[in-house]
């Protein structure tokens, strides 16, 4: 997958699914324009920019994702300029992030 923006060489947050759930969402809410990388056991990455046309904040919903141990990065895309904001991860699927810039 094409993920855009820059990235540390370790996971910003780190968490484990360690019981089946429906699905998850990822997002951050930030001022800066960033973008998320999670990479799930064995492997899997899931990547986004902009959760929606209005909607700058990235956001990433599983479902039904695998057990196991999920890294999560913190992309920016202007290389010098820190990304600061809240990160989110829920099991609610009514959730949705925040529109902010």
């Amino acid at each position: 997958a094409k993920c855009n923006g820059y990235i540390g060489d370790t996971p910003d947050f780190v968490f484990d699914v360690n019981r089946a759930i429906d699905q998850m969402t990822i997002w951050l809410a930030s001022k800066q324009d960033a973008s998320l990388l999670v990479v799930g056991p064995q492997g899997a990455a899931y990547c986004n920019d902009d959760s929606s046309a209005g909607n700058p904040n990235p956001s990433i919903t599983i479902t039904q994702p695998a057990q196991g141990r999920y890294g999560v990065f913190v992309g920016r895309l202007n290389q010098n300029e820190p990304v600061q904001g809240t990160l989110t991860v829920t099991t609610d699927p009514k959730a949705t992030p925040p529109a902010s810039k």
